[in-house]
């Protein structure tokens, strides 16, 4: 009996040398922990610091020199749209009606004032608003935001043009270049004779064909390796009538070999 009674005072004290250490360590992470939840609190007069005057002379119209669908807008830029200023970006809403519910068709960044609509429907009349937002974030998480809205511009309808004057000049060269043949078609039908530049490579072929009539030798032409379908081929048959028409005038021998069906019997009649 005497040995049970003492044994219960040593089991009592090593629980206490146990717990006390566990409940020692244990205090500083729960003060810890309770430190970094805290988060810094934006009040009302914060916001106010951080809120943007909003952007102005908003003008709004229907792009040019397309085939519709697409409202061009320009904006003056906020006055505290500058480097560490109260501007972030801009943002874009959009309505069929001045007091309608606007949604945000887009956005761009600070210091851009143009924005063009793609999305516009031909014939309906829209209604804008420009937002100049100013935020903060954290891992992609907005931790305050603080815009201002400008005035609502409108309405403004899309629609197509008929003559795109970006090719002005195009339409221009056009004219110039069909007046330009028909004048040269009016001088040839009056019979004045006009100049035509030779081409030196054509003028050699008729001295070749003497040089070979000369020696006593025949002429050898290849058309090409390309069937009828080729532009090049085309173009060698054309030269092949002149050079054979030369050749005949000479008397002077002439073989023309070929790779295709097509081409040879083109040839043929080319040279006949």
């Amino acid at each position: 009996m005497k040995r049970r009674l003492s044994a219960f005072p040593l089991y009592a004290v090593l629980f206490f040398v146990l717990l006390i250490p566990l409940q020692i360590t244990a205090q500083p992470e729960t003060v810890g922990d309770s430190a970094a939840v805290a988060e810094p609190a934006y009040d009302s007069v914060f916001l106010k610091e951080q809120t943007p005057l909003p952007a102005y002379n908003i003008v709004a119209k229907d792009r040019d020199n397309d085939a519709g669908g697409a409202i061009r807008l320009t904006w003056d830029l906020s006055p505290d749209d500058f480097e560490d200023g109260n501007v972030k970006e801009y943002l874009i809403f959009r309505s069929k009606s001045a007091q309608g519910t606007f949604d945000e068709l887009g956005n761009v960044t600070r210091g851009v004032g143009s924005f063009i609509d793609n999305q516009a429907e031909m014939g309906t009349q829209f209604f804008y608003k420009i937002v100049a937002l100013n935020y903060e974030k954290v891992n992609g998480e907005y931790l305050w935001k603080a815009s201002s809205e400008s005035a609502v511009i409108g309405p403004v309808k899309s629609s197509a043009q008929w003559f795109n004057t970006d090719r002005k000049y195009i339409f221009i060269g056009i004219v110039i270049l069909c007046a330009a043949i028909i004048y040269f078609i009016y001088v040839a039908k009056s019979g004045k004779k006009l100049y035509i530049r030779k081409i030196a490579g054509i003028e050699e072929v008729e001295n070749a064909v003497g040089r070979a009539t000369e020696m006593g030798r025949a002429i050898y032409y290849i058309p090409g390796i390309h069937d009828m379908d080729d532009v090049q081929t085309l173009a060698s048959m054309t030269i092949l009538g002149q050079v054979s028409a030369i050749a005949a005038a000479n008397d002077t021998s002439m073989y023309v070999p070929v790779s295709r069906s097509m081409v040879m019997v083109t040839a043929k009649e080319v040279v006949k």
